[in-house]
């Protein structure tokens, strides 16, 4: 509890998301077995024993489990003085899962399809997904103060300024910072977004600088599942039902790459 409590990554308290995500393995599958013990009692024989009755068949929870365990532990034994002589979490790649999911990404046509099947209030959130690699929480909270368009049509340029997320906890959405300092950034509009974006704003965007781009129904933060039940019809109608909303942003690398 006090190693959650002050945990930090690069300087940085761990996110809500994160925090919640912990307290989950910690309560769930690590102090059933190892709360009540003296951090010194814990041996290698201790943790191979727990490692090996966690559920096989959900590796990256097995792994995730082991990792936040030997990361405590490895805390431990590196604090001075020392809790412990030695960090007994030394199963050879147990913190580690392989990839199930290699995604494709999408072809700019499949992209252009997609975003005309989705309903007209989603069409620039794909379109953004997808040529800038925006993440959802970094969608779902962008507002008209952060998107800078030019005037002119014959010369459009665009930028969005990337500074916060939104993610949803237990007590319901609430907004946070990008996932690092890099994810603070000015993203470049390609210019054939640029009309969309610009009716978009027009259409389904509030005056007030501070209102949300892709509001849900009651005004509030968007909730993934709203936007996912139009978007796995949109990607089946256009033959692609393995695309995943997250691969749209390994989409955007892909392009980025191709353009140089």
């Amino acid at each position: 509890d006090d190693w959650l409590k002050h945990r930090q990554v690069k300087g940085r308290p761990l996110k809500d998301r994160t925090r919640e995500h912990y307290q989950g393995l910690l309560d769930d599958r690590i102090f059933p077995t190892f709360g009540a013990l003296p951090l010194a009692s814990v041996t290698a024989d201790d943790v191979r024993d727990w490692y090996n009755c966690l559920d096989a068949t959900t590796p990256t929870m097995r792994a995730h489990c082991y990792g936040l365990l030997r990361t405590i532990l490895g805390t431990a034994a590196g604090s001075s003085p020392p809790k412990i002589g030695a960090n007994p979490c030394n199963i050879a790649g147990a913190g580690n899962v392989k990839r199930v999911h290699t995604p494709r990404p999408a072809s700019v046509y499949e992209v252009q399809a997609i975003a005309w099947e989705m309903p007209r209030q989603y069409r620039a959130m794909v379109m953004l997904a997808a040529w800038c690699a925006l993440r959802f929480g970094e969608l779902t909270e962008l507002r008209r103060r952060d998107i800078l368009l030019s005037a002119a049509d014959d010369d459009p340029e665009g930028v969005v300024y990337i500074v916060r997320g939104v993610v949803r906890t237990e007590e319901g959405f609430k907004e946070t910072t990008p996932k690092s300092d890099a994810g603070i950034r000015d993203v470049n509009v390609p210019p054939h977004i640029v009309p969309v974006l610009r009716g978009h704003l027009d259409q389904f965007v509030g005056a007030a600088p501070g209102a949300l781009l892709f509001p849900a129904d009651h005004g509030g933060h968007l909730a993934p599942a709203t936007l996912y039940r139009h978007f796995y019809k949109a990607r089946a109608r256009v033959g692609r039902p393995d695309l995943r909303w997250h691969d749209l942003r390994h989409t955007g690398a892909d392009l980025a790459a191709v353009t140089g």
